[in-house]
Formats: structure tokens, sequence, C-alpha cells
């Protein structure tokens, strides 16, 4: 199980922010967040759930990207909780 919260911040207005799960180095489509419209300099926060199988000497990677434009995008702060079941 993987949990986890995101704050970001955008530099411009009207943008879509995700926040990407990679395992091995392959996006994990099941677990990601999307932000839409950000007005810029204002702090938004996502949230994070989903599963992933993971086995010894496998490692997940995080990305955070602009998906509108190159305008940056800060992020605040980042929680991410991974628990076996």
């Amino acid at each position: 199980l993987i949990q986890g919260s995101v704050s970001v911040r955008a530099s411009s207005n009207n943008q879509i922010i995700r926040v990407l799960i990679y395992k091995n180095g392959v996006i994990v489509p099941s677990v990601l967040a999307k932000v839409s419209y950000i007005s810029g300099g204002n702090l938004v926060c996502a949230a994070i759930n989903g599963f992933i199988t993971m086995t010894s000497n496998d490692f997940i990677e995080i990305y955070v990207r602009n998906d509108t434009s190159t305008a940056a995008i800060t992020v605040d702060t980042f929680n991410l909780t991974l628990s076996t079941t």
C-alpha cells in the first residue's frame, strides 16, 4: 500500500500538474495524482493512494511534472507512507 500527499505551487495560472510514481523505472499508472488549474502562487494539495507489489531490490521514484507548459512548479511538502499487507 502506498499513501501520500503533495502540496505544490505553480508560477503561472491554469497549469495541470501530475505526481507520478515509477517502480523500477516504469510508470505505475494506477498510482498518480492530478492537480488542475492552479492559480499562480497558490498552494494546492493532492492525495496519492494505491497498491504496488514490491520484492527485494525493487525501487520507486516520484516525479512531479507540469503537463501544461514549462512554467516552474515547486513542491512545498511531500509525505509518503509505504506499508506491507
